[in-house]
């Protein structure tokens, strides 16, 4: 599934949907830090991410 159909199949659930589906099917619960926001209100964000770690000045991805 790519990223569009991701969001469009997203784009009506709710985050508790989401989340009782995750633990519905026993599946390990990865969320985002709680400070971490949106930079423009009332958007959604749904697809696919890579891990990424920092190390000192360098973005290894």
């Amino acid at each position: 599934m790519n990223n569009q159909r991701l969001r469009e199949a997203f784009s009506s659930l709710s985050t508790p949907l989401i989340a009782e589906a995750i633990l519905r099917l026993k599946l390990s619960v990865r969320v985002a830090p709680a400070g971490v926001h949106s930079l423009r209100a009332k958007t959604r964000l749904a697809g696919r991410v890579l891990p990424v770690r920092h190390y000192g000045s360098v973005d290894i991805f």
